[in-house]
């Protein structure tokens, strides 16, 4: 009896001499490896975990080191430069869109839709129009254009799409161009669409003002989307400016 307790009295006092190993609870789980087979990720809860490990990213004196797990991995966002961005105003399916114009038949009348008065400035802005015209016109208006925001002296009020096509006089159709652009640029635009719609061609017409942060009234110019049924494509971008 006395032997037996000496015996276990030296067994407890061996073990109390002996480091203690603390193993940490995510080493005991079951591991399986990744997608490539160089690494050992832990399995939680029965779900594979195969994302392969965050890349090193760059560090200040060019030391690149693995990010810690309460660090995020910053990855570049790849944008389109702003001065492509600037070109596209509206986001329309202009060749679908036209081949719904061209299957109307030509003695429909043109229809055009306006869109809404952009606040996001202040004052409401316009956004563009889209038509699709036919050789007769409805009616002109000959109403006054109202003067749009941004206007200046030496500027003119500017429809997006003429009179003679049905334009309306309404904020939603006015914006403020130079003459020379107003005058230059964009007069004989519409003067070849006139000459396309007095052969019997049907038009899909698109105009939408493109602004910058700059001057959020002024546009930097005007994004055309003009295509005929008879195969004709007058699409340009025209810029709005004061001088040649």
């Amino acid at each position: 009896m006395f032997m037996s307790w000496f015996a276990e009295a030296g067994r407890r006092r061996q073990k109390q001499h002996q480091p203690q190993r603390h193993h940490h609870p995510v080493q005991r789980l079951p591991v399986q490896r990744d997608a490539l087979g160089l690494f050992l990720r832990p399995v939680r809860h029965g779900l594979p975990q195969l994302q392969p490990w965050p890349q090193p990213v760059p560090h200040q004196g060019h030391v690149q080191r693995r990010p810690r797990r309460h660090e995020p991995v910053h990855r570049p966002v790849h944008r389109q430069p702003l001065h492509l961005r600037r070109r596209q105003p509206l986001n329309l399916n202009t060749s679908e869109r036209s081949r719904g114009c061209f299957g109307e038949s030509p003695s429909i009348r043109s229809s055009i839709i306006y869109y809404n008065l952009d606040y996001s400035q202040g004052q409401g802005r316009a956004t563009g129009v889209e038509a699709c015209l036919g050789p007769g016109t409805s009616g002109i208006d000959t109403r006054d254009l109202p003067k749009p925001a941004g206007f200046q002296t030496g500027m003119n009020r500017s429809h997006l799409i003429a009179r003679r096509f049905g334009g309306l006089s309404i904020r939603e159709n006015s914006v403020p161009l130079w003459e020379y652009a107003n005058q230059r640029l964009m007069r004989p635009v519409e003067d070849r669409v006139a000459a396309l719609l007095n052969t019997g061609q049907r038009v899909y017409y698109v105009a939408a003002p493109v602004y910058s942060p700059a001057d959020p009234y002024v546009p930097l110019g005007i994004q055309l989307y003009i295509l005929s049924s008879g195969g004709a494509d007058l699409s340009r971008f025209l810029p709005n400016q004061q001088f040649p």
